[in-house]
C-alpha cells in the first residue's frame, strides 16, 4: 500500500509540474498592440471629455449672451431671436408652487423646448410624449410674446425679468401650470 501512495503522489506531482509549466508558457506580457489600443482608448476618452467640456462652456457662454441682450432695457427681441430654451422650472399657475417638470409635463420632460428663428417662427414642445411640436409665428409686445399657431390657435407668453430688468425665463401657460423656460 505504500508503495501505491507513493506512485500516486508522484503522478500527482508530475501533473501540477506540468499544469504550472502552462500556466507560465501561456501567460504573455500585453503586447505592443494591446499597449497601442490601450493608449488610443484613453486618448479618445481623452478628446471626448475635452469636446463635452468645450460644448459645455460655448452653451454658458451663449446662455450670458442672451442674458446680456435681455439688458439693453424692455426690448426682449435680441433674446428671442435664434434662441432655444429648456425647460427650467413648472409652477401651479393659481398657487405659484414649484412643481416637478416630471409630474407636469412627463418623463420625457427634458426634451420639451421653446425656440424662436430670425424669421419670426416659433417652435415648442410640451409632451415629448407626443412627439411633435407646434408651430407658429410671434410678435413680441413689450414683456409680451403673442403666439399664433399653424393651427390658427393662439397664446401668451410672458417674458419674466428680475429686478434690474434682465431677462430670467420665458413663462407659457399649460393647463393648470406655467412652465418656466430659460
Amino acid at each position: 500500500m505504500n508503495k501505491k501512495a507513493s506512485f500516486i503522489a508522484g503522478i500527482l506531482f508530475v501533473s501540477v509540474a506540468v499544469l504550472v509549466f502552462f500556466a507560465i508558457r501561456s501567460f504573455r506580457c500585453p503586447s505592443a498592440d494591446v499597449i497601442s489600443q490601450t493608449n488610443a482608448v484613453e486618448e479618445s476618452v481623452s478628446e471626448t471629455v475635452t469636446a463635452l467640456y468645450s460644448d459645455a462652456a460655448e452653451t454658458q457662454t451663449q446662455n450670458e449672451t442672451v442674458v446680456e441682450a435681455a439688458d439693453a432695457g424692455s426690448d426682449f427681441s435680441g433674446v428671442l431671436r435664434s434662441s432655444h430654451f429648456s425647460v427650467f422650472e413648472v409652477v401651479n399657475a393659481q398657487t405659484g408652487e414649484e412643481v416637478s417638470p416630471r409630474v407636469a409635463l412627463g418623463s420625457s420632460y427634458s426634451d420639451c423646448y421653446l425656440s424662436f428663428d430670425d424669421s419670426s417662427r416659433c417652435e415648442i414642445l410640451l409632451s415629448a410624449s407626443s412627439g411633435s411640436a407646434r408651430e407658429g409665428t410671434y410678435e413680441l409686445f413689450d414683456h409680451t410674446v403673442s403666439v399664433t399657431y399653424s393651427d390658427g390657435k393662439g397664446a401668451e407668453y410672458e417674458i419674466l425679468s428680475d429686478n434690474s430688468g434682465s431677462f430670467s425665463g420665458i413663462s407659457v401657460p399649460y393647463g393648470e401650470y406655467n412652465v418656466i423656460f430659460r
